[in-house]
């Protein structure tokens, strides 16, 4: 591209007040060890954690539940909960 223009609605902004961000730097195996400590550590929280893959949020769900915490996965091989 000659003189590419970058064109934006709004200016890249903060998360909300209420929302906490942090960025921890761990090897891949460490991942679950540190979310479990996470959790434990704020548990009257709640808590949002994005997975890869379906499979992956499907698993990681599963182990959560295992470990006692209350969790659930939302992706688009879910079937519908009868009500």
């Amino acid at each position: 591209m000659n003189d590419p223009v970058r064109v934006q609605v709004a200016p890249p902004g903060k998360a909300a007040d209420k929302i906490e961000q942090c960025v921890h730097h761990v090897l891949a195996r460490d991942k679950t060890n540190l979310l479990k400590d996470c959790l434990i550590e704020r548990r009257d929280d709640l808590s949002l954690v994005f997975a890869r893959t379906k499979h992956g949020a499907e698993k990681l769900m599963k182990h959560l539940v295992d470990c006692g915490f209350k969790a659930d996965s939302i992706h688009g091989n879910k079937s519908p909960r009868p009500t």
